[in-house]
């Protein structure tokens, strides 16, 4: 979130100056006019393009120079990158538990966490 520095006006919508103002992260990632199937699981979607900084907003919008981005993203990225390598390359049970997720708290996260159980090594399949 921020303060608007001035009064402006965005789609029909008057902001006065001093105004917060946030970003709804959640409804944009889900908005089904930016995304096919926005509530499915595809890890594929970016394959073949680069996102633009005002579509894939999970550190704020824009450019890190110059609009409210955290410099930190192509970081947390590539973290991300190799935990899902590291995860996908072992094999876990996941046990019975709540992974619906508390919109209303920030940060948001499963109501039980995560839990992994019985993790090992994954075995090729034979091809």
């Amino acid at each position: 979130g921020a303060r608007a520095r001035t009064d402006f006006d965005w789609n029909g919508v008057h902001v006065p100056g001093g105004r917060l103002v946030l970003l709804d992260v959640d409804g944009t990632l889900h908005d089904p006019d930016l995304w096919h199937a926005p509530e499915e699981f595809d890890p594929n979607r970016f394959a073949g393009r680069e996102p633009d900084p005002f579509t894939l907003i999970p550190q704020g919008g824009g450019e890190v120079t110059t609009g409210h981005r955290c410099p930190g993203e192509r970081v947390t990225i590539e973290l991300i990158k190799t935990a899902v390598r590291m995860l996908t390359s072992l094999s876990y049970d996941l046990p019975p538990q709540d992974l619906r997720m508390r919109l209303g708290r920030m940060p948001s996260r499963p109501r039980s966490g995560v839990v992994i159980e019985h993790v090992r090594p994954r075995i090729a399949e034979p091809r």
